[in-house]
């Protein structure tokens, strides 16, 4: 008859390296989840900028347009029609 259960010793080598294995394990997760986070904060960090910048160009465009009507002017042009066939 073969002994199938090992040693008491080496039992706890056994689940002294899973446990190691698992907080190896942990740490990576960790690390990967902060790099999604980071990258995360990074691209939304790109849009508020985008968003700000388009925002302020279409105030100042809406200004410059508001003061041309004030002072007679316009800077719409007319929608030509298509001639007839």
């Amino acid at each position: 008859m073969t002994n199938i259960v090992p040693p008491i010793p080496q039992i706890n080598d056994i689940v002294g390296e899973f446990e190691q294995e698992k907080f190896e394990m942990q740490k990576q997760h960790t690390r990967n989840i902060q790099e999604i986070l980071d990258d995360t904060n990074a691209r939304l960090h790109k849009m508020e900028k985008e968003y700000s910048q388009q925002t302020t160009a279409t105030v100042s465009h809406i200004i410059c347009q508001s003061a041309d009507h004030r002072h007679g002017e316009s800077s719409f042009m007319p929608v030509s029609r298509r001639p007839p066939r």
